[in-house]
């Protein structure tokens, strides 16, 4: 089984980020780049602000990207995460599936703006990066795999 690779974007004003956001939308719909999940985020220094946009891709709907944000802003674990609808198995998942240092990297680029656009992807998809209109930009691997997302999600839901 394949394992996620998690890309981050910065932007500074919507306009710029909704460009790269169709970007996204292209690419998933020809089969160029396997999306796992997707979604734009509005960040203040704290905490995710507003959901923006999110993929619509089977029973994930952008939660696995919010958590992967959250991991870069704690006061979103309490805050935003959970009124987003991020559950504690997702949060699990993605705690467990990405270094410290790779939540570092990442969360250097979501401090570069205010909109962050978060993609999970399969890895081995071809990359997007670079971003036509970012500030900043970045890609890690992870432990996670398609399959984990998926239930997390579902356990999530189930309240488990």
């Amino acid at each position: 089984m394949s394992t996620c690779s998690v890309s981050v974007a910065a932007y500074d004003d919507l306009a710029a980020a909704d460009r790269d956001w169709s970007r996204v939308l292209d690419l998933e719909r020809t089969g160029c780049w396997r999306v796992v999940d997707a979604a734009m985020v509005e960040v203040d220094d704290e905490t995710v602000v507003e959901v923006h946009r999110w993929m619509p891709i089977d029973q994930v709907g952008g939660v696995a990207a919010c958590a992967a944000v959250a991991l870069m802003r704690p006061v979103s674990l309490r805050v935003g995460a959970s009124a987003g609808g991020v559950g504690d198995q997702m949060l699990v998942t993605w705690s467990r599936g990405l270094s410290r240092a790779s939540i570092q990297r990442l969360g250097g680029v979501v401090d570069r703006g205010r909109l962050i656009i978060v993609t999970v992807a399969e890895r081995g998809s071809p990359s997007p990066l670079p971003w036509g209109s970012s500030t900043a930009a970045a890609a890690v691997d992870s432990t996670v795999t398609p399959d984990d997302v998926a239930w997390a999600s579902l356990a999530d839901r189930a309240g488990r």
